[in-house]
């Protein structure tokens, strides 16, 4: 539809393609890139965008940039934007402005862009989204590295997400709290309900029921995988013995 129809990416945010969404699977939920932002960090990330959308149409600054950077003896490296359909774009824009402030300031200063500079508490909200987002990146890039991603690693990798989103939380920060509600909202009980997806790292070695949140919900899978097994367990043995009755009478 995208792509055949040249339709907006914004598309995805209309309520006519979410109940087309909704009408193929009820199961589904639609993520959207909205979800990730508290409104502080939406302000933040509006402005650290302008920025670099000043750099990227303008070659003098591009060029004074990478100048400063070379006095500096950084590594000449070009700003990084963010795209609505990658979420971790928003994580690498944020990372990449916040280890070259001093120079993106300074070459802002030069061409009499002082408006666009951020504030300390500005730049204090960039660094705490970077902290935040970070063990997101990796959890990422973990489900993206293999060739194949088992199943297992699917619970495991939410509740070290839940633990570092909790970790990190500050009373004047917010976007742990909304993360903390997007958790909530989309993994609720997915321990009690999604049976192959628990069952997943129950049977993993490197997991077992370390990741329980609930260990009634360990002992019910536990349980199930039991009975599942019997029948095939039991008809193994039936083999055995009849092959063992068989060699005895031979002999």
């Amino acid at each position: 539809m995208i792509v055949k129809d040249m339709q907006p990416l914004s598309v995805i945010e209309d309520e006519g393609f979410r109940e087309l969404v909704t009408g193929l699977d009820r199961r589904y939920s639609l993520p959207s890139h909205r979800d990730l932002n508290s409104e502080e960090v939406r302000q933040v990330r509006e402005k650290v965008k302008a920025i670099v959308t000043f750099y990227h149409h303008s070659v003098k600054a591009s060029y004074k940039l990478a100048e400063i950077q070379e006095e500096k003896g950084l590594q000449k490296k070009k700003l990084i934007t963010d795209v609505d359909t990658r979420w971790n774009s928003i994580y690498y824009m944020l990372e990449c402005f916040e280890e070259q402030y001093e120079v993106i300031t300074t070459t802002l200063c030069l061409f009499g862009k002082h408006q666009m500079c951020l504030s300390s508490d500005e730049l204090e909200t960039v660094k705490n989204a970077v902290q935040v987002l970070e063990p997101f990146e990796e959890a990422t890039r973990e489900m993206s590295a293999e060739k194949i991603t088992t199943l297992s690693k699917i619970i495991p990798l939410i509740r070290a997400l839940q633990d570092c989103a909790m970790a990190r939380k500050t009373s004047i920060f917010s976007l742990c709290d909304e993360l903390q509600k997007q958790f909530a909202k989309k993994f609720n009980g997915m321990q009690a309900n999604f049976y192959i997806i628990v069952a997943g790292p129950l049977l993993d070695p490197r997991f077992k029921k370390v990741t329980f949140a609930d260990s009634g919900n360990s002992k019910r899978i536990e349980d199930r995988l039991i009975n599942i097994m019997k029948p095939a367990v039991g008809n193994q043995g039936d083999q055995q013995a009849s092959s063992t009755v068989v060699t005895h009478q031979e002999t």
